[in-house]
C-alpha cells in the first residue's frame, strides 16, 4: 500500500492507493488549534502511526519542500514536523519505504498537466482520476470538497496526489 503524506501542523491530509492504484482511504489529520507545536506534531504522528499499522503500508511518498529568498515561521513548521515523521518511521516503521519526494509543481504537472495548476484543478483532476464522486467543490487557492456532508480540504486532494504520481512511476 501507498501512503502519500502532505505535512502541515493544522491540517495534515493523507490518501491511500493500493498496488492497483485503486483508493484504499483518505482523510485529514487536524489537531486542536489550542495545542502548542509540538503537541500538533505528537497527534499527527500518532495518527500517521495508526494509518501505517492500520493499512499494512510499505510505502510513504511525501511532498518534496523548498525554501526561496524568504523563511517564514510556516517553513520551520512544516520542516519540523517533517523531521518528526521522518524520524518515527526510521525508529518503529524501519521496513516502510520513504521512496520519493516529489516537488509541488512536479505532482501539479502529473496530474492536471499544468505544473502552475491552481489547487482546485488539483483537486478536481485527482478526485476525477481516482472516481472519487464528491457532492460539491468550492475555493480556489484554498479549495475544499465535500463528500456526504464531510469537508476535506486540498491537503487531502494533495496527499491522494502524491500516492497516485507513485503510483505512476511504478505501472
Amino acid at each position: 500500500m501507498i501512503l502519500g503524506l502532505d505535512l502541515s501542523s493544522s491540517c495534515t491530509g493523507y490518501g491511500i492507493l493500493d498496488t492497483e492504484g485503486k483508493v484504499v482511504g483518505f482523510g485529514q489529520i487536524r489537531p486542536p488549534a489550542k495545542l502548542d507545536h509540538g503537541n500538533k506534531y505528537l497527534h499527527i504522528i500518532h495518527a500517521v502511526r495508526s494509518l501505517l499499522i492500520g493499512h499494512n503500508i510499505t510505502e510513504v511518498v511525501l511532498e518534496r519542500y523548498f525554501v526561496g529568498g524568504f523563511k517564514t515561521q510556516g517553513t520551520f513548521i512544516c520542516a519540523e514536523l517533517r523531521g518528526a515523521v521522518l524520524c518515527t518511521l526510521a525508529q518503529y516503521f524501519p521496513d516502510v519505504d520513504i521512496v520519493e519526494q516529489i516537488f509541488p509543481s512536479t505532482l501539479k504537472k502529473t496530474v492536471t498537466g499544468n505544473g502552475r495548476a491552481i489547487k482546485r484543478e488539483v483537486c478536481e483532476c485527482i478526485l476525477a482520476k481516482l472516481n472519487i464522486k464528491y457532492d460539491e467543490l468550492l475555493g480556489t487557492k484554498k479549495a475544499r470538497f465535500k463528500i456526504d456532508g464531510v469537508t476535506y480540504y486540498d491537503d487531502v486532494a494533495d496527499g491522494l496526489s502524491l500516492a497516485y504520481c507513485h503510483y505512476l512511476k511504478g505501472v
